[in-house]
């Protein structure tokens, strides 16, 4: 039976990391791998958001959007710190999503536990692709849900908001359309 109902939909990926990992070496990339995976798991678990998958980065499912937003800047400080050159972009969105569990048998076979249905996802990875290296882009529905004095605080320090993601972000040029745009 899937649970349906509103979450914070969080992306993480690292910037250019195959470029990264031929420059270091498998050697070096596996144990800054294993740092940024525990790094990463750490701070899920201390923001109370539940891991669905991994890659270069991560999904991530919180149930408000605070605790996503504070993930994703705890998220940038450990990741700086592990290497000059591992930086990663953080794309987050609130929306209705359909949890599925999958069978026993799928799971066997690599399947993930479970199976997140709905177009926050899509949106949220969308915003995901519009971020750049260091940089943390939060939809306005985001926003929204943690309040008037979040959303001012929010907005003031985070930028402006790029006309095409309608995501809030760090820097005042919108990658999309290569200028500063507010929506």
């Amino acid at each position: 039976m899937p649970i349906t109902g509103n979450k914070t939909v969080l992306f993480t990926d690292v910037v250019e990391s195959t470029r990264l990992n031929e420059a270091l070496g498998d050697g070096i990339m596996e144990a800054l791998w294993k740092a940024h995976d525990g790094a990463a798991r750490d701070l899920i678990r201390k923001w109370r958001g539940q891991e669905i998958a991994r890659s270069d980065g991560f999904f991530v499912l919180f149930a408000n959007a605070r605790d996503g937003v504070a993930f994703a800047d705890d998220y940038h400080r450990a990741i700086n710190a592990l290497h000059e050159r591992f930086r990663a972009r953080v794309g987050l969105h609130v929306g209705s999503v359909s949890i599925v569990e999958n069978t026993h048998a799928d799971t066997l076979f690599g399947a993930p536990k479970f199976e997140v249905y709905g177009v926050a996802v899509s949106i949220a990875a969308r915003v995901l692709s519009a971020a750049q290296g260091g940089q943390t882009l939060v939809t306005s529905p985001a926003i929204d849900e943690m309040g008037p004095t979040a959303a001012r605080t929010t907005r003031r320090r985070r930028g402006r908001a790029c006309c095409r993601t309608r995501a809030w972000a760090r820097r005042p040029a919108c990658r999309s359309c290569r200028r500063a745009c507010w929506w």
